[in-house]
């Protein structure tokens, strides 16, 4: 960071942070800082890069500083404000230094363990072993990194850790707790440290923030306005929330998030609040993202300006969603609050937020989060959601990819598809899926069918699911033959016949 020369105040290294990315600084390590500004917490995190490519360089190389711009509108009025984050101490990548981040399992005032490392979540990795050097999935990291602290404590209660994992699933805390044990059992480590485990605390959490990175197309103006070089500068709204299940008394006042005037909610029932937050909030913007793309829309702003696709938002939130939660969420006044805030939360004008990163990972996102308001919806009402189906169908398309050819279609950015290497084998299934594609409507419906039944992607199979492969076939031949707006157009009448594709 050139210009800005103010060091952050020094603490202790009380929070072990996985993952180097912007989500986490520009939630936790901001709320950190808060709560050090108020002298509430006085300790700093150290970060620890998940995979061998990482930022810890750059981060080390700020002394842990950036800057974190806040964008949107809040209570009405427009909010573009630049704060300097200092509650990082220091980052180390395990790749080239594996003894450091070992070495931080000695430190005595490590207290929190926060992560937030994947799309994907928390995962499982046969091929990790306990010597590796280092492993390569983050909770094999941490199961080696707990053995350590249990040794070099002699398996105290006392030296166990409150870990608050922000991976996108749900009850993460209990999944990550889950994984760990397995890695211990599969490596054979003594029954003692598998006790051990069970005293560290593993808080299920639901973190709400739409935080959006690196400005670049703006840098220019933005290094100028705030006078310095900052090769980490970051962006969210200005929305934030933190759900954390917990029934310790004392945890709330060990980490004075609400006390410091952030919005953390402390509760014994997380599960509403994850559903809320996955239907509502992610279930939305999948679907948005998938429609705005295809559309030809470059950012989520784009997309909710075009009142077609923000009918589509509108719509869905309130006709096949909602009515989709369990009544008693549905009907709650917290809810219809929180979903009156997606479409402003999703059009925020101050967050350039790029569909063609958006739709990375889109089998996953649509499975966790639009999939399961889809199959409640078909259950409790007996016929399947037009709008849901209707970007179901765009995701299709979406991998459809070069075959693309249609003159009329507006998707012209399905030429464009960014597929992350994860995604390598959905995208060969895919384009098997396609070839067999004839033009008409009843290829279409069988092509569907074996996308619905393909249990990789979905975790089951979803053939035998009612009017499901018509509903959805229905809208993806009208997508192709009449383009995505007037297929969208007839959805929102409700006329989507699939004798009119």
């Amino acid at each position: 960071m050139k210009g800005k020369k103010k060091p952050a105040p020094m603490h202790p290294e009380r929070v072990l942070q996985f993952g180097d990315g912007v989500f986490l600084r520009g939630f936790v390590d901001w709320m950190l800082h808060h709560m050090n500004e108020q002298g509430l917490f006085r300790g700093q995190a150290v970060v620890v890069q998940p995979f061998a490519e990482g930022s810890a360089d750059e981060i080390n190389e700020q002394n842990g500083m950036y800057t974190l711009l806040h964008r949107g509108i809040c209570d009405g009025r427009t909010v573009d404000e630049a704060e300097l984050i200092g509650s990082i101490r220091r980052a180390i990548n395990p790749y080239s230094d594996y003894k450091a981040f070992l070495h931080c399992a000695l430190n005595p005032d490590l207290r929190f363990i926060v992560s937030d490392t994947s799309p994907e979540g928390i995962v499982f990795t046969e091929d990790d072993h306990f010597t590796d050097f280092p492993p390569s999935s983050f909770p094999a990291k941490l199961t080696v990194f707990l053995y350590k602290r249990f040794k070099a404590y002699h398996g105290k209660a006392s030296k166990t850790f409150v870990i608050l994992p922000c991976e996108q699933i749900d009850r993460n805390g209990d999944v990550l707790k889950q994984t760990v044990l397995r890695y211990a059992r599969k490596w054979h480590l003594e029954q003692e440290f598998v006790w051990w485990i069970g005293h560290n605390e593993f808080v299920n959490t639901v973190a709400d923030r739409l935080v959006t990175g690196y400005p670049q197309d703006e840098i220019k103006e933005l290094t100028h306005r705030i006078g310095y070089v900052d090769h980490l500068i970051n962006t969210a709204e200005p929305f934030h929330q933190w759900i954390i299940e917990t029934a310790n008394p004392r945890l709330p006042a060990e980490l004075p998030l609400a006390q410091a005037g952030l919005n953390a909610v402390w509760t014994n029932q997380l599960t509403p609040y994850h559903t809320r937050k996955v239907r509502i909030l992610d279930g939305m913007q999948t679907i948005l993202t998938l429609t705005a793309f295809l559309c030809g829309k470059q950012t989520m702003k784009q997309g909710m300006d075009d009142s077609l696709l923000a009918a589509f938002v509108h719509k869905a939130i309130s006709e096949e969603i909602i009515p989709s939660l369990d009544p008693e969420l549905a009907a709650s006044e917290a809810t219809k609050a929180y979903a009156d805030l997606v479409p402003e939360r999703l059009a925020n004008p101050l967050l350039q937020r790029q569909l063609h990163r958006l739709v990375n990972h889109a089998v996953a996102q649509f499975r966790r989060s639009v999939l399961p308001s889809l199959l409640e919806f078909r259950k409790r009402h007996q016929y399947p959601p037009a709008l849901l189906c209707f970007s179901l169908a765009a995701l299709i398309l979406l991998y459809k990819g070069t075959a693309l050819d249609n003159e009329r279609l507006a998707a012209r950015r399905a030429t464009e598809v960014f597929i992350v290497e994860e995604e390598t084998d959905h995208v060969a299934t895919f384009r098997d899926f396609w070839s067999a594609y004839e033009g008409t409507p009843a290829s279409a419906c069988q092509l569907v069918s074996r996308v619905l039944k393909h249990e990789p992607f979905w975790g089951m199979s979803l053939a035998n699911t009612d009017g499901l492969a018509a509903q959805i076939s229905t809208s993806l031949v009208l997508m192709i033959n009449k383009g995505i707006p007037e297929a969208l157009w007839l959805a929102l009448q409700g006329k989507p016949a699939i004798a009119e594709a």
